[in-house]
């Protein structure tokens, strides 16, 4: 029975984290797709569209980047939610500047802070175990709770 449990209990892990691969699969496409609109695309409507599309993404990978850290790792969760922060400052200079100026530097501060982010979720290091290692099954912490 206990090497039936464990059998199971393993092919979960796994298939936890094939989702978990899927996911980042999907999140890169739709950035990198995301991050050729802004810069490539000609219309005024489609690049504010992209735009406004691009910031709230960005928040939304700072969340999950700070939530996919332990709880006690505070300066990672702060960088997690300054990547996030650029994304809020983007919104701003684009919606109070009004030439064509600013809103290459909100373009700019957008694509930035969806890099950033990307790179913190994908490089998540796990003090614990040993410097520059990725987390073990066991230690990664993004909405799932593996053992």
């Amino acid at each position: 029975y206990d090497d039936l449990r464990k059998e199971k209990e393993s092919e979960e892990c796994i298939m936890a984290l094939g989702l978990l691969l899927v996911l980042f699969m999907v999140m890169s496409i739709i950035s990198v797709m995301g991050l050729v609109l802004l810069f490539l695309l000609k219309g005024e409507k489609g690049q504010k569209a992209v735009f406004y599309f691009m910031a709230v993404w960005g928040m939304v990978i700072a969340w999950m980047t700070a939530n996919s850290y332990p709880t006690n790792y505070i300066k990672e969760q702060l960088i997690a939610w300054a990547f996030g922060a650029l994304a809020v400052i983007a919104l701003l200079v684009q919606i109070c500047g009004k030439s064509e100026r600013s809103f290459l530097t909100a373009k700019v501060l957008v694509a930035a802070s969806v890099v950033l982010g990307m790179v913190a979720l994908f490089v998540i290091e796990c003090k614990e175990c040993s410097v520059g290692k990725r987390f073990p099954a066991e230690h990664f912490r993004f909405g799932l709770t593996l053992k």
